[in-house]
């Protein structure tokens, strides 16, 4: 039988041999920065094409950090970010992970392997990373297997470059396509024309002036009045007489 102690360094040795034969090929997870210090936060994103069987029941997954090379001893510096999201080369898992590097890391070359829930296993072809550059330059060019609207490409050095289907450019080339092609024309918004504001019209009463009275008599024109009128009395009885006296029927006294 075996003992705590033995069974404790089988375990141990088993995992480490799970996490240092991970297969070398697919895609990997891609440093932000090109360089960090020990210390410093560090990002990775790396993007995989979902496997076939649900990728959920095996995790979560968990990233380990180490120096390059097989026989490094790994630390486990936390589980994977894993999200389903579409990209114009079709549906991925996009993985990320953010940790900070020991501040006792010794300047040198790191990689971040990365295995299932039990060690027994990747996550689709995403099998490790690129080399993290730990107090030291990079050996060469890190080229960034990522989408175009990956959001970490904002925090990328300006000729930093990015690959994916179809394309490879910068990282300046691939932010000032986003802003070509995310600007949107701010449209004018005409307000509608403000109707007038309806008042109370009182109608319009037409005045009018009272009529004129008639012009005052006067005392001349009175007496003249008076002369006519009495002319036109006797005329008239002066005819009346002069009619029954030429009628013989009627008997006219003098």
């Amino acid at each position: 039988m075996f003992g705590k102690r033995a069974l404790a360094l089988m375990a141990a040795a088993a995992l480490a041999m799970a996490v240092s034969t991970a297969p070398a090929a697919g895609a990997p997870l891609s440093p932000v920065a090109d360089r960090y210090e020990p210390g410093d936060e560090a990002t990775l994103v790396g993007y995989v094409t979902p496997p076939p069987d649900s990728w959920e029941a095996a995790g979560p997954y968990m990233a380990f950090f180490r120096e390059a090379g097989p026989l490094s001893s790994s630390v486990r510096i936390g589980p994977l970010d894993v999200a389903e999201v579409d990209t114009r080369a079709g549906p991925a898992l996009r993985v990320s992970l953010a940790f900070r590097i020991p501040p006792d890391a010794a300047p040198g070359y790191y990689e971040v392997p990365i295995c299932d829930r039990t060690c027994t296993g990747g996550l689709g072809d995403l099998t490790g990373s690129h080399p993290l550059n730990v107090g030291a330059d990079p050996v060469g060019p890190i080229v960034r297997e990522w989408a175009r609207n990956e959001p970490e490409i904002a925090n990328l050095a300006p000729d930093a470059l990015v690959s994916g289907p179809g394309f490879q450019a910068t990282a300046a080339e691939l932010r000032a396509t986003a802003m070509v092609t995310t600007t949107a024309v701010t449209p004018v918004t005409v307000a509608p024309p403000v109707p007038p504001t309806a008042t109370a019209t009182e109608p319009t009463v037409a005045t009018l002036a009272p009529a004129a009275p008639p012009p005052a008599a006067t005392a001349e024109g009175n007496g003249w009045n008076v002369v006519l009128g009495m002319g036109l009395a006797l005329a008239c009885t002066g005819a009346v007489l002069a009619a029954l006296r030429d009628d013989p029927g009627v008997p006219v006294r003098a």
